[in-house]
């Protein structure tokens, strides 16, 4: 336990540790002649559990969650077979440039998680989400292409990573085509397209000089439980090397010091409504945290209050 940076992304951890050994049952376990019963487990856990996982995925490539790299790179195969992110991805895509230039609204490909076409007009939704999924990988090679002597540690991380990965993958359809198609390829090309399409309502349509203004927050806190406070987007950009658990008070400071944008397009309504079956019990768990967070949003004009608190 004491090679955790922070006690908080024990659970996470833990359910993406439960994750991946459920999806190597299923690979050893399920023929094609049970075939109904890994599909089922890929279409639950998709929306239910992988989603997530994503979000954090991008956190501990953000900030490592083991003291020992040896650690951090086990997780970063159980992250790569899961979410379909592999080790220093979104170090090399999302870091490097999105976080430096992406508040300047650069049009692709040189922002790599534009919403502005090569024109200057705005990239509709499902066009964003799918160029993001698509060019992924493509942008990571570039990146390292680009900035060889700057990262050429984390360019040479990633290029290991990604050929274990493949190698891993092909292992898995080796053994077990069907399940290894279900839980190797088509569950890790979902979940990355699931993580730019989330991305979506960060930034697009909002161009601004200051950072924090050229994001859009989502102050839900049950969501943000879930995601692991990733609606907490300014603060995020504002201190990308912070820890995503102090997101909340590093927002509350950026509020309390003015430099957070009090206009109603800088925010977007809570989602996850499928999730809403078990709001009750979040509720119960993580009262404190809760309402820690609830307290943070009082603090807002009631037009930004209103979109997460039940009107008095």
């Amino acid at each position: 336990m004491t090679s955790v940076k922070y006690k908080t992304d024990l659970l996470p951890l833990c359910i993406l540790g439960v994750t991946f050994l459920v999806d190597c049952y299923m690979l050893y376990t399920y023929q094609l002649e049970r075939w109904y019963i890994p599909l089922i487990w890929t279409i639950f856990s998709i929306p239910f559990i992988k989603g997530f996982l994503c979000a954090f995925n991008h956190h501990h490539q953000h900030v490592s969650p083991f003291k020992h790299k040896s650690l951090n790179y086990l997780i970063g195969i159980f992250y790569a077979s899961t979410t379909g992110v592999t080790y220093n991805t979104w170090v090399i895509h999302h870091n490097i440039d999105h976080h430096t230039t992406g508040h300047l609204g650069l049009a692709w490909p040189e922002e790599a998680s534009t919403w502005v076409r090569p024109s200057g007009a705005t990239m509709n939704h499902w066009e964003y989400s799918f160029k993001t999924w698509l060019f992924s990988y493509y942008l990571v090679f570039r990146n390292c292409a680009m900035n060889r002597s700057k990262i050429k540690a984390k360019c040479n991380e990633f290029f290991l990573f990604f050929i274990l990965q493949f190698l891993i993958t092909i292992g898995a359809l080796y053994f077990n085509w069907y399940t290894g198609l279900l839980l190797w390829v088509i569950q890790p090309a979902i979940c990355l397209f699931i993580t730019g399409d989330a991305t979506w309502h960060h930034h697009n349509g909002l161009k601004d000089t200051r950072i924090t203004y050229a994001c859009r927050n989502n102050l839900d806190p049950v969501g943000n439980i879930l995601k692991g406070n990733l609606g907490y987007h300014s603060a995020h950009h504002k201190k990308q090397g912070l820890h995503w658990s102090l997101l909340p008070e590093y927002h509350l400071k950026l509020l309390d010091s003015k430099s957070m944008p009090l206009d109603v397009k800088n925010y977007v309504a809570p989602s996850d409504k499928h999730m809403a079956f078990i709001y009750p019990l979040i509720r119960i768990l993580f009262s404190k945290t809760i309402q820690a967070q609830e307290n943070i949003i009082k603090k807002y004009p009631e037009n930004i209050r209103n979109i997460y608190l039940a009107k008095d």
